[in-house]
């Protein structure tokens, strides 16, 4: 018996790297201005780039960033399965978003969903995948990334603003 993920072509490519390609690629600079410049944040997934940023220990501060990481994928809560040859499953996808300053911040929160309500997939469309060819991403539970601006030490900082969003992809394994 063979497991197979449904609209994937190609090799694998983990979700974290899918969206991150996704937003890099979409991303629309004039979108984001911060008063004197155009901003492109740096990129990077937990899976695919050696692109880092220092998140969680406050040494990147003033650094307009995006960081997307996975969790693991899970059946979906419904119990769908179709028939005996597939089911359908969930994984949640973390953006976190770091800006340098509370107005950058809700403007690269803006061009996130504008992004992905932009490549929500339907009927054929698919996402890509860094190879540009089709991941197996179906859909969206929601249009856009629920976000939260957390509260803490360095979160109102004029140097440092941070918002942490989810957002759940639905994909379908089968087997023949």
């Amino acid at each position: 018996m063979t497991v197979s993920y449904d609209r994937l072509v190609g090799t694998f490519e983990e979700l974290d790297e899918v969206i991150r390609y996704n937003l890099e690629t979409n991303w629309t600079n004039t979108n984001v201005n911060n008063g004197s410049e155009n901003l492109t944040p740096d990129f990077s997934s937990a899976t695919g780039s050696s692109v880092s940023h220092a998140w969680f220990d406050n040494t990147s501060f003033g650094v307009n960033g995006i960081v997307v990481n996975s969790d693991s994928e899970f059946p979906d809560p419904s119990g769908r399965f179709i028939g005996d040859y597939g089911q359908k499953m969930n994984q949640l996808i973390y953006i976190d978003i770091q800006a340098e300053s509370y107005t950058v911040l809700k403007l690269m929160m803006r061009e996130v969903d504008r992004i992905i309500w932009e490549i929500l997939p339907s009927g054929n469309t698919t996402i890509p995948k860094s190879d540009t060819t089709a991941s197996h991403i179906h859909s969206f539970e929601e249009n856009s990334v629920d976000w939260n601006i957390p509260k803490t030490e360095n979160s109102v900082s004029k140097d440092n603003i941070r918002a942490a969003g989810t957002l759940t992809v639905n994909w379908f394994k089968t087997k023949s």
